[in-house]
């Protein structure tokens, strides 16, 4: 099946829409717009992929 990749300037836990706080060595959920725009981003991506894949097992 075809392959893409799609590289985002960013750390893991923006991709999930969290932001890391170093003082209590957690993540928490990001209400920051970049973090925000990040992970709406990942869903577009892995939604366009999902999308791809299931018009191909339909046919």
């Amino acid at each position: 099946w075809p392959v893409s990749l799609v590289e985002l300037d960013t750390d893991h836990g923006a991709i999930a829409g969290a932001r890391y706080d170093a003082t209590v060595d957690q993540y928490f959920p990001a209400d920051d717009p970049q973090t925000r725009t990040t992970a709406a981003d990942v869903v577009r991506v892995c939604g366009s992929s999902a999308g791809k894949y299931w018009s191909t097992v339909a046919s």
